[in-house]
């Protein structure tokens, strides 16, 4: 408040950008469309809004690890929803060394984690021979473009 951060700007979107800073420097795996979609505002909006609250409190959040968001995506995706238990730790222990193996690699730098944890999951169920869901589906199901799913599935596949 004493900041003026309020004046002028929606108070509704303002928490929600506080929050999302509040998750990131917890290491909480939620974005920023998931906050934008619970409070039924533009995810934006609420971009433009954390990047003025993590300036303005001269805050920085750490870099967001991919492997944290394994279980989100997971849990979004039907096809997985239907597997046994077993398999779906499966999926997830296999998701979870592969990006070990990318992080070392330094190929999950500058991108964006939950694209990374899809790409993970898709190569993980190739390799264990569970049939995964598709890209298109995994896209759908996390909000991202097909295309940033398979360009991250080729980088992983390529280089692990």
């Amino acid at each position: 408040m004493e900041k003026g951060l309020t004046r002028g700007r929606s108070v509704k979107e303002l928490i929600a950008a506080t929050l999302y800073a509040a998750c990131r420097l917890e290491n909480e795996p939620y974005t920023i469309n998931d906050i934008a979609k619970a409070v039924g505002r533009s995810s934006k909006r609420i971009g433009k809004l954390y990047r003025l609250v993590v300036s303005e409190l001269k805050i920085a959040p750490p870099k967001r690890d991919a492997k944290r968001f394994l279980s989100t995506v997971t849990g979004k995706v039907s096809v997985i929803k239907n597997l046994k238990p077993s398999e779906v730790a499966k999926i997830q222990r296999e998701a979870y060394k592969i990006l070990e193996q990318a992080d070392k690699l330094h190929l999950t730098r500058g991108k964006d984690p939950v694209g990374m944890a899809a790409a993970a999951i898709v190569l993980a169920c190739e390799r264990l021979g569970i049939e995964g869901p598709s890209f298109r589906e995994l896209a759908k199901s996390v909000g991202k473009t097909e295309i940033t799913i398979k360009n991250r599935y080729k980088d992983l596949k390529e280089k692990i």
